[in-house]
């Protein structure tokens, strides 16, 4: 006779000695097992009989309780874990296990069983449970309900869909073409086959859906068809007050088309009416997360009209603050208006059956557009105020993506007017001439050659007032410097090199982008660094301390308010402040500060912040009326992210005026 003949409930007493490194009372382990005291001693003798192979014994003791002693406690961790298959599996992916057990199984779970599938203690499954009901908040109608030391998960057919949705694992790699289903519920090729029904059913509703959005229409469906076959339904009165709500818009009949050809091509089954009804319901609430419509389908007036007044208005603030704050105007465009309706009805419906959205490029879009994304989160106070809803960070990319397109579209129309340049060259005519077809020939009509001028005739260069200045030699840089001049010089070689290119590209790009705000900033950035808030060689090594510690500067300058603090942890929590290139710039949610400043920590090591090693800390703080600067600091910050040398030479600065001298010298 070996272990393996032992019920669970012997082999868990075993593993609870054999993890325990000293003396537990029979108490103790009764309780831990939830058996009697006589139980206990009963199957010690057992497991005694068994353990003198293991050349191992269990001793007990009055007044002390029971010891495991053993030399060979190693084999004794092999024999129970061998026929475990879940055994050295991580906390977050046992908890997914036995919620998806308590989800597919309609009988009652034995807590002994689930010790042994998973090889964990009683205290860890405990653990897990606890943190299986937190889950469950969001979705009050499921209980998980004990009895007798066994558990069960109860609820509306319809909740328990929607949770499996939620944790059945369906990834998708573009490259290879090729899905990973990483659970044992659905197969693969069932998930497969629902797929390309979807896809199907998509093209003949001549409608836009987007791979991630497919992907979980199809295992909902996969699950729906399993879930019927297995003979649970969804009940009639499950989806009453479920799918019309004030918020949702008036295309529900073409979204129930839908969903009714995906029911009558996917599930098929014969179940009568009304259970038909209530199934074909449920298909579309799942497709009332996604966007099912593109831009072009609808004017801005057909929508507005058919559109919750509540949603329009929430477009209509987020628009408004981007435009008194930041001197953005996109009031005008159109595209904007219907993208952000149709994500944003989407998004409620989402929430409202606590349906989570990734958004697999959320870091590139944070990288790409830091500027945009920090416009984004207006949305998030407003929705909060509203809607009392708190947006995710991968809610928020997606709402990034809407306003860069706006940003794009509205920089194009500036771009279809000519940039004015003049050359101030020491060459002779003939290369001068030649420079000029050059740039001609490149960039044709996006820019406008003001005028060609000799070193000597930098003056009147100044007075044509281009937007870019081009010189050929370091005398024109430096007259133009120290004439004050805010215009943007660039130095290039005479034949116009590929490098030179690239770097007037990047010029032409940012004057661009510059030219769609309606107001500049009024003072540099510069102006806003403090040599009382730099700080080197600081000995941080997380992110709170980091920002405990230039909150507490702040707070002792009386540069900001005692709240500031809360709004800056708030705004990290929502999402991480840290950028490429070892750089972070934490800051409130809200602009509340007394003074606009940036307060610099460049810290002794490199701390891990969010994904990414930090060693440059710029802490922002804005008064309300001064939101403006944001945009040129963002410019800086985009500068330093693309230039690591920089970024290094920063850290590796003597002092604040050295630190400030190299920062102007960068042209943002």
């Amino acid at each position: 006779m070996n272990l393996s003949y032992c019920v669970p409930r012997q082999r868990n007493l075993l593993k609870i000695l054999l993890t325990k490194n000293e003396w537990i009372t029979g108490v103790q382990l009764s309780c831990m097992l939830h058996v009697t005291d006589r139980t206990v001693r009963s199957d010690v003798s057992v497991l005694n009989y068994i353990l003198e192979q293991y050349n191992s014994s269990i001793l007990s003791a009055r007044g002390k309780g029971y010891y495991l002693q053993s030399k060979n406690k190693e084999a004794l961790y092999f024999v129970l874990s061998k026929n475990s298959e879940f055994k050295n599996i991580s906390k977050e992916t046992c908890i997914r296990k036995i919620l998806l057990l308590l989800l597919t199984t309609n009988t009652e779970i034995d807590l002994y069983d689930l010790e042994e599938k998973l090889f964990i203690s009683r205290t860890s499954l405990e653990s897990y449970i606890k943190n299986i009901e937190k889950i469950l908040v969001d979705f009050s109608s499921l209980k998980i309900a004990r009895k007798h030391g066994k558990i069960k998960l109860s609820g509306p057919e319809f909740s328990i869909r929607f949770m499996l949705n939620e944790i059945l694992k369906i990834q998708y790699d573009h490259e290879l073409g090729k899905f990973y289903c990483e659970n044992e519920y659905i197969a693969e090729t069932d998930f497969l086959r629902v797929y390309s029904y979807v896809i199907s059913c998509i093209k003949k509703s001549n409608l836009f859906l987007d791979e991630n959005g497919i992907v979980s229409i199809a295992l909902y469906l996969a699950i729906s068809k399993k879930r019927i076959k297995e003979g649970q339904l969804i009940e009639n009165k499950e989806y009453h007050d479920t799918f019309r709500n004030p918020n949702q818009y008036d295309n529900d009949d073409l979204v129930y088309a839908v969903a009714k050809k995906m029911y009558g091509a996917i599930i098929f089954d014969k179940l009568g009416v009304e259970i038909e009804k209530a199934e074909i319901y449920q298909i579309a609430i799942q497709l009332s997360f996604v966007n099912l419509f593109q831009t072009k389908d609808f004017s801005k007036e057909e929508l507005i009209k058919n559109t919750s007044p509540l949603i329009i208005n929430i477009v209509d603030s987020l628009v408004q603050v981007i435009k008194k704050d930041f001197y953005l105007d996109l009031t005008n465009d159109e595209e904007l208006y219907i993208g952000l309706i149709l994500h944003i009805r989407a998004l409620v419906n989402r929430n409202r059956y606590c349906h989570e959205e990734i958004n697999p490029i959320l870091d590139s879009i944070k990288s790409q557009y830091p500027f945009v994304f920090e416009l984004s989160l207006h949305i998030y106070e407003i929705f909060n105020d509203v809607m009392g809803i708190k947006l995710t960070e991968d809610e928020l990319s997606y709402v990034t993506i809407h306003i860069a397109g706006a940003v794009e579209r509205l920089s194009m129309q500036h771009s279809q007017n000519q940039t004015k340049i003049v050359i101030i060259s020491h060459l002779s005519a003939s290369y001068s001439d030649l420079l000029v077809l050059k740039l001609h020939s490149i960039y044709s009509s996006k820019i406008q050659i003001v005028g060609l001028f000799p070193i000597y005739r930098w003056k009147e260069a100044l007075a044509a007032k281009p937007s870019i200045i081009l010189v050929t030699s370091s005398v024109s840089q430096i007259l133009i410097r120290k004439s004050k001049s805010e215009i943007p010089i660039l130095k290039i070689g005479p034949l116009f090199s590929a490098d030179n290119e690239m770097a007037l590209n990047i010029l032409l790009t940012k004057i661009r982008k510059n030219i769609i705000y309606s107001k500049k900033t009024e003072d540099s950035i510069f102006s806003k660094f403090d040599k009382t808030l730099f700080f080197q060689n600081i000995h941080c090594q997380t992110v709170k301390e980091t920002i405990d510690f230039l909150c507490d500067q702040l707070e002792q300058g009386g540069m900001v308010p005692k709240s500031f603090r809360k709004f800056a942890f708030e705004r990290e929590e929502l999402a991480s402040t840290a950028l490429a290139n070892s750089i972070a710039i934490p800051h409130p949610i809200t602009a509340c500060a007394y003074h606009t400043v940036f307060a610099v920590a460049i810290l002794k090591k490199p701390i891990l912040w969010g994904k990414y090693k930090v060693q440059i800390i710029f802490l922002i703080a804005v008064k309300p009326e001064e939101k403006s600067i944001i945009k040129d600091f963002f410019n800086f910050i985009s500068f330093l992210m693309d230039t690591p040398k920089d970024v290094q030479k920063i850290i590796n600065t003597d002092s604040f005026s050295d630190f400030l001298r190299f920062i102007q010298s960068i042209k943002i």
